[in-house]
């Protein structure tokens, strides 16, 4: 699935519907597959603590690996802020993607980057990360 422009301007009069939800969900497997999150919520669908805990679970996965500088979301309350913070962190980990997918980063470890040249070669290899260990 595509890349889907988040929601960050809910307001407490805005409804959660299951297409929120699908975009979101597609959002986080675009970013992370192997979350395999549902994306076909149709409107009697209901939104359970196992699937909201699976979305809240892959987004701590994303933001731990990639590294920004956010705070893990945990919240289960379903209100403004919460859709905010995860709509907005959604976003703030496809910047960081797209940022390292233009400077070519190879990899990421320990959130120091290595970056490669055009021949393939690492320049230079991140401090905090040791070959063999």
């Amino acid at each position: 699935m595509a890349w889907q422009t988040p929601k960050t301007d809910w307001a407490d009069v805005d409804l959660f519907t299951y297409a929120d939800m699908n975009r979101i969900a597609a959002n986080v497997n675009y970013l992370y597959p192997q979350a395999s999150l549902k994306t076909n919520w149709v409107r009697n669908d209901f939104l359970d603590v196992t699937n909201w805990e699976a979305l809240l679970a892959a987004l701590k996965y994303l933001v731990e690996t990639i590294q920004i500088d956010t705070d893990v979301i945990t919240s289960t309350t379903l209100n403004s802020a919460t859709m905010n913070a995860i709509e907005q962190q959604l976003q703030d980990l496809y910047d960081k993607v797209e940022i390292n997918d233009r400077q070519h980063v190879a990899d990421i470890f320990f959130g120091d980057d290595l970056y490669f040249a055009n021949d393939g070669q690492y320049p230079s290899v991140a401090e905090n990360y040791v070959r063999g260990v």
